[in-house]
């Protein structure tokens, strides 16, 4: 019987489905009652025909790329009521981008339309680089298909 190899890649179909669904680690790991209880408080809603397609845990914050939005949920939502929660529309999106600190930690800046500064970034640790860059692969091509629609939907 031919057995497998644990450390072979998978298919790149079987990658990209992976790079569609949430952070699997991320929903399951407890490391006590009060962050699982923060991070569930801090999980966005989203609306009818909205779908989750990435979750980046970053340092003190979440951010969660939907078919619609990029939204970022700061660490104590509760007690934030204007910072807490940001949610930005992607035909709002101007530019996206990942920054590296030192080390492979970073961070996600964004840029929105008729901000001349950054609108928002959040901080990562090294073991979420790859799943940034994954939120970048997948946001850019949104954003650009998003501001394209929004354009052609404008007066004539």
């Amino acid at each position: 019987m031919p057995q497998s190899n644990p450390h072979a890649s998978p298919p790149s179909s079987a990658r990209r489905a992976a790079a569609l669904a949430p952070d699997p680690g991320a929903r399951t790991r407890e490391p006590d009652a009060s962050s699982s209880d923060e991070a569930r408080a801090s999980d966005p809603r989203l609306d009818e025909h909205e779908d989750l397609l990435v979750v980046l845990r970053g340092i003190g914050a979440s951010m969660f790329l939907t078919t619609r939005r990029l939204i970022v949920a700061r660490d104590g939502v509760e007690r934030r009521p204007r910072s807490g929660l940001q949610s930005y529309d992607l035909d709002g999106i101007r530019h996206i981008r990942i920054e590296l600190g030192s080390a492979p930690s970073g961070r996600v800046a964004v840029w929105t339309t008729g901000a001349d500064q950054e609108s928002l970034s959040m901080f990562f640790d090294a073991r979420s680089l790859d799943r940034a860059h994954e939120l970048i692969d997948i946001a850019r091509p949104l954003i650009a298909r998003s501001r394209r629609e929004q354009a052609g939907s404008g007066p004539v």
